[in-house]
């Protein structure tokens, strides 16, 4: 029986020491600014994206899942739009149960999440390590604070939406600067394994990360940018690739517990799909 301080100290340590090594590494300190900022925006751009769906989400689910191909769009604009897989399998395991969704029409909007999921990544691929995205992340953070404080539901929406992408952007950025520092300390590709040992042992630590993050974007990001820093091989970052993939449907498997059966069927397919492709 332990009083309540005492209960609070192990996290206020463990708070404490992360803090100090965060002062103390500017690498450190870059990195993880920039998977907070990043993780925030994602948050920001969900809850817009929401706000501004509104009542008409109900009717547009209806409306898209009423064949396989429409419910492969539904879910990949979806997660366009929200950059988050997890969230959109969530909602979907929710739509299932309510019965405003039937199976298969889960199963492709599902589909397509794990399509729209990649764009994230294609983003920073192409543009993230060649723009100064800080320059344009300014822009949609300030007229995002404008729109924010607006009385009308659909500006604040877009406001959300503005901040997130720009925090998105200032995230890649000061993820882009932590790893080119880190290569100038420490050389992960002194680690890398090759042949099938590799590809079985960076699979596993893809899916640890995800599972530590909650994010496939962000284990993505963080692979993209090691990736191009020169930091782990071409091999390994694969199947970095290969085990978020199989990390990223573990939400959606605790998300299925005390849930209906068809919900857990979807969870299934969502994970069986994951780990066979």
């Amino acid at each position: 029986l332990w009083p309540a301080w005492a209960r609070k100290l192990p996290r206020l340590l463990l708070l404490g020491l992360l803090g100090w090594w965060l002062m103390s590494s500017a690498t450190a300190n870059e990195i993880a600014a920039g998977l907070a900022l990043f993780l925030l925006g994602l948050r920001s751009l969900e809850d817009g994206v929401k706000a501004l769906a509104g009542s008409t989400l109900d009717t547009l689910i209806r409306t898209s899942t009423r064949s396989t191909f429409g419910g492969l769009a539904f879910g990949f604009f979806a997660t366009v739009a929200v950059q988050s897989s997890s969230i959109i399998s969530l909602l979907t395991m929710s739509f299932v149960s309510a019965r405003m969704v039937t199976l298969g029409g889960g199963l492709a909007i599902i589909l397509g999440a794990n399509l729209g999921t990649t764009t994230g990544t294609w983003i920073f691929a192409t543009l993230g390590t060649s723009l100064d995205l800080a320059r344009y992340a300014l822009p949609f953070v300030t007229l995002g604070m404008v729109l924010r404080f607006s009385r009308e539901r659909p500006f604040s929406a877009a406001g959300h939406v503005l901040i997130g992408l720009g925090l998105i952007l200032f995230g890649i950025h000061y993820l882009k600067i932590g790893f080119e520092l880190f290569q100038h300390q420490f050389d992960l590709s002194a680690y890398a394994l090759p042949g099938y040992q590799g590809v079985l042992a960076y699979t596993v630590v893809g899916t640890l990360i995800t599972l530590v993050m909650q994010s496939s974007h962000a284990t993505m990001l963080v692979t993209v940018a090691a990736l191009a820093s020169g930091q782990i091989g071409f091999d390994n970052a694969l199947a970095i690739a290969i085990g978020t993939n199989i990390g990223t449907t573990v939400t959606a498997l605790l998300g299925s517990i005390g849930a209906d059966l068809d919900a857990k069927r979807l969870a299934l397919g969502h994970f069986l799909f994951n780990v066979f492709t």
